[in-house]
């Protein structure tokens, strides 16, 4: 009986929609990603290839690590990310996607991670224009995997 009248309750409602990345926002997950792989960050699929436009972040190889790129508008307009370069011109790592901090980009914050590293954070503005903070779980010349949430500024009380 039960399993009838969860049927019929699909049936009238309809099965969970999917987002295919249109109109719903960013969801948390991990991804691993190849040489020339990127990820879209509405739906968690990995894009092969990754490029400007299909992914909000993609690797290109850059010698002994994977580079990270923001898709954008063009191959040379990309879209904003802060990956949290500290003193010296050296990014910053953390232990954590926790520890990420709460900084988004600024619209002038349109260069690529050149050397992806183990514990390098970011956030990252979408194709849709919404936000995500990522970590860099792992990373070698091969393969880097981000841990990655939405993200909502703190808001000033």
């Amino acid at each position: 009986m039960r399993i009838a009248l969860a049927l019929l309750a699909l049936a009238l409602v309809g099965p969970p929609a999917c987002d295919s990345g249109g109109g719903g926002g960013p969801v948390s997950g991990t991804v691993t990603l190849a040489k020339d792989q990127g990820v879209d960050f509405h739906t968690g699929a990995v894009q092969d290839p990754g490029n400007f436009k299909n992914s909000d972040v993609f690797t290109a190889s850059n010698g002994s690590a994977l580079q990270l790129i923001t898709g954008g508008d063009s191959p040379t307009v990309n879209r904003p990310a802060n990956w949290f370069l500290g003193n010296g011109g050296v990014h910053q790592t953390f232990p954590s996607l926790a520890d990420v901090p709460d900084a988004p980009p600024t619209d002038d914050m349109t260069a690529s991670l050149i050397k992806a590293r183990a514990g390098n954070g970011f956030i990252v503005v979408t194709h849709a224009g919404a936000l995500v903070r990522g970590w860099v779980a792992s990373a070698d010349a091969s393969a880097v995997t981000i841990q990655f949430e939405p993200y909502a500024p703190a808001t000033a009380e």
